[in-house]
C-alpha cells in the first residue's frame, strides 16, 4: 500500500474485473491510477459516511464483479541511490556494511547496518503433554542468562524446517517428528538484514545427544504455557521467547487448540 498519509479516492463500477488491471505504482510518479494486489480484491468495503473517518461500513460482494480504481498521491516512496559501499568488518557470522546514500533532500548520508551470513530459524518445541521446551541461555551482550526457544542459522539452500529440526536436536537433544512453518519476518529491518523463520516442532523424542559450541551455554527446561508467559515477562526479555509464544498462541487460535 502507499504511504499512510496518501489520499485515496475509490470509485466502484459494475462489470467484470479485467485481469492484471492493478499494477505496482512507479514511486517516481506522485499521482497516477494503479491496481490493487490480488490479495486485496477478495472483499470490497465502502466507507459509511455516518461512521468515523477510519471506520468501514457496508461490505460489498466479491470484487470479481467490481472495478476498483484508486487515485493515489504519494509523498515518499523514494529509494535513495547508493554512491559507494564499504565492508569494514567481516566474520563468519555477519558483515558490517557502510553505504553512502543521496538523501531525498539532496544531501549525503552514511547508513550502517549488519548483513548476516545466514537467515535464522526459531523453533517452538511442543511436547505431547502440551509443555514447551525452553532454553536458559547465556547472552554475552547483556551478560545475563535469558529464557528463549531454540534458534539457529539456516545453511544456504537449507529448508527452514530441516534447519529447525537440526538446531533443536543439537541444542536440546530433542528430535522432532513433525515440523511446520508458522511465519517468517524481518526482525530488525532498520539495523540488520536477516529473515527469521518461526517453526512449530512436535512429536518430540529425547535422544540424550547434544552438540554445543564453546560459548553455547544452555540449560534445557520444560514448562507449561502459563509458566513460559511468566518467564517472558522477566527483564530482560528475549524476543526468541516472546515472539515464539505469540506465534504459538495465534496458531492454536487458528486451529482451535
Amino acid at each position: 500500500m502507499p504511504h499512510k498519509k496518501a489520499k485515496v479516492l475509490l470509485l466502484v463500477f459494475g462489470g467484470a474485473l479485467p485481469p492484471g488491471l492493478f499494477t505496482q505504482q512507479d514511486p517516481r510518479i506522485s499521482s497516477r491510477y494503479y491496481r490493487l494486489p490480488r490479495s486485496d480484491r477478495t472483499s470490497v468495503r465502502i466507507p459509511n459516511r455516518k461512521e468515523p473517518a477510519l471506520g468501514f461500513g457496508r461490505e460489498r460482494r466479491s470484487a470479481s464483479g467490481w472495478l476498483l480504481l484508486a487515485k493515489v498521491k504519494v509523498r515518499f516512496m523514494h529509494i535513495p541511490p547508493i554512491q559507494s559501499r564499504r565492508e569494514p568488518v567481516r566474520n563468519r557470522f555477519f558483515t558490517h556494511v557502510e553505504e553512502d546514500l543521496i538523501a531525498p533532500g539532496g544531501g549525503n548520508y552514511t547508513y550502517h547496518f549488519i548483513d548476516t551470513t545466514w537467515d535464522a530459524v526459531l523453533i517452538v518445541p511442543v511436547l505431547d503433554d502440551g509443555r514447551l521446551v525452553i532454553e536458559r541461555i547465556y547472552r554475552h551482550p547483556y551478560r545475563a542468562w535469558l529464557h528463549e526457544f531454540p534458534a539457529g542459522g539456516i545453511e544456504h539452500g537449507e529448508d527452514p524446517c530441516a534447519a529447525g529440526i537440526r538446531e533443536l536436536e543439537e541444542e536440546t537433544g530433542y528430535r522432532a517428528a513433525h515440523c511446520r512453518s508458522l511465519i517468517c519476518y524481518e526482525p530488525v529491518p532498520g539495523l540488520c538484514r536477516m529473515r527469521l523463520h518461526v517453526v512449530l516442532a512436535e512429536g518430540l523424542v529425547q535422544t540424550g545427544v547434544r552438540s554445543h559450541e564453546a560459548m553455547e551455554l544452555i540449560e534445557v527446561i520444560e514448562s507449561t504455557r502459563a509458566e513460559a508467559w511468566v518467564l517472558a515477562k522477566q527483564t530482560p526479555t528475549s524476543g526468541f521467547l516472546l515472539n515464539g509464544l505469540l506465534m504459538l498462541e495465534h496458531a492454536n487460535k487458528v486451529t482451535g487448540k
